[in-house]
């Protein structure tokens, strides 16, 4: 009779988690061009906070005018954050997978499962944040974020 109690018990409550689980896609993926580990100091060089910062690429135009009084438009490539993440554990940090060539991490965030795959990783040491640097110039509203469980694809949450 126990056994019988327990294994249904056990049976109701992985029920449970797979429809609880169905609810959302099973991993979001997204691409960025950049993935940082960026660490931060304070001027004493005491560590601050580590945090994954992911970018991309964006070409922003400027209005010159020259020497002889003509405006000429440049176009200058420039890098935007789209979001970023406080380092929480090591599965953020993005391992490069030789068959494409990519850095791709795969990693918990709150309710969801993240993949990020980006062409380029690399750890940055500051005495400023570069996240916040990033905001005086460009600001959070015009940031596109990090897929999330509405915006990923259709496909992805009808897959069971």
């Amino acid at each position: 009779m126990r056994k019988m109690w327990i294994s249904t018990t056990l049976g109701l409550s992985l029920s449970a988690v797979v429809l609880a689980s169905n609810n959302h896609c099973e991993i979001i993926k997204d691409n960025v061009d950049i993935q940082e580990l960026n660490r931060y100091y304070d001027k004493s060089g005491k560590l601050i906070l580590e945090q994954m910062v992911y970018w991309d690429y964006c070409i922003e135009k400027r209005l010159e005018k020259n020497s002889d009084g003509f405006t000429n438009l440049y176009e200058c490539l420039d890098k935007k954050v789209v979001d970023w993440r406080l380092l929480k554990n090591k599965n953020q940090i993005p391992i490069k997978d030789y068959k494409t060539g990519k850095f791709t991490a795969r990693f918990r965030d709150e309710e969801d499962y993240r993949e990020i795959s980006s062409k380029i990783f690399y750890r940055s040491e500051t005495f400023h944040d570069v996240e916040v640097c990033n905001r005086s110039k460009y600001s959070m509203s015009c940031r596109r974020k990090l897929a999330n469980y509405y915006n990923c694809d259709l496909r992805k949450r009808i897959r069971r």
